[in-house]
C-alpha cells in the first residue's frame, strides 16, 4: 500500500509558487478563461447579432481577420456535415470579445471598442449564408428530390430540423488588441489553413502595438 505524504505550502512556498506562476504565464502567453457563454438557436441567430449589433456595435469581419474566404463548396460540406450529425460543439463555437459585455467594467487604459468576432467567422458566414437561402445541400443530378438540392426550409419539423439546432457564443471582456492579436494567432498558427502572408501581417501588427507601447 502506497501512502502519499501532503504538507499544505507555507507562506514562503506560495509567494515562490505564485512568483514562478507569473513567470511562466509571461513565457508562455497563455489565453485568458471565457467569461461567458450563451447558446443561440439557428432560429434566433439573426436576432440575437441585431442586439449584439444594437448594443455593444458588432464587427463580424475585424482588421485582423481574414475575411469570408471559405469557398461555396466548403460552406456546403460544413452544413451537410452538420445536419449529419459530424460537427462536435468545438466547431460550432463562436467565439467573441467585448471589453464592456453584460456591464463588465471596461478598463480605463482599454484601447478596445465595442464587440468583435475572434474565432469561427467561416462558419458562422456558412450558417448565416445557409439559412439566408444562398444554397442548398445534398445536391445530386442523379436522384430527382435532390436536382437542386435540400433548402434550409425543407427540414422543419423533421428529425434534421436546423431551427433547433444551435451554435455556442463564447464571450471574451479582454482590455486590450495585444491580446486580441495574441489569441488570433495561438488559435490559427495551426487548423484551419492560413496563408503564412497572412499571419505575418497579424503579427506585425502585434510587433507594432508593442513599439508603441514603448513610446508612453
Amino acid at each position: 500500500m502506497v501512502t502519499r505524504q501532503t504538507t499544505a505550502l507555507n507562506l514562503a512556498d506560495r509567494k515562490q509558487l505564485h512568483l514562478r506562476n507569473q513567470r511562466i504565464a509571461s513565457l508562455i502567453h497563455p489565453i485568458p478563461k471565457t467569461e461567458h457563454g450563451i447558446d443561440v438557436e439557428l432560429r434566433q441567430l439573426h436576432r440575437q447579432l441585431e442586439y449584439y449589433d444594437n448594443d455593444y456595435g458588432l464587427t463580424l469581419n475585424p482588421d485582423f481577420q481574414r475575411g469570408h474566404v471559405w469557398s461555396r463548396e466548403q460552406q456546403i460540406a460544413f452544413i451537410e456535415s452538420w445536419i449529419r450529425g459530424a460537427v462536435g460543439e468545438q466547431a460550432r463555437t463562436i467565439t467573441f470579445n467585448c471589453p464592456d459585455f453584460a456591464g463588465h467594467d471596461k478598463a480605463a487604459d482599454s484601447d478596445l471598442d465595442g464587440m468583435v468576432c475572434l474565432d469561427g467567422l467561416q462558419r458562422l458566414t456558412a450558417v448565416l449564408d445557409f439559412i439566408g437561402g444562398k444554397f442548398s445541400v445534398f445536391a445530386n443530378p442523379d436522384v430527382e428530390e435532390l436536382k437542386d438540392g435540400l433548402d434550409y426550409q425543407y427540414f422543419n419539423y423533421t428529425a434534421y430540423s436546423m431551427t433547433t439546432k444551435h451554435l455556442r457564443f463564447q464571450i471574451y471582456y479582454m482590455q486590450k488588441k495585444a491580446d486580441l492579436l495574441d489569441y488570433y494567432l495561438a488559435f490559427n498558427g495551426g487548423g484551419t489553413p492560413h496563408s503564412q502572408e497572412e499571419l505575418t501581417r497579424i503579427r506585425q501588427m502585434r510587433e507594432e502595438l508593442t513599439s508603441q507601447a514603448y513610446l508612453y
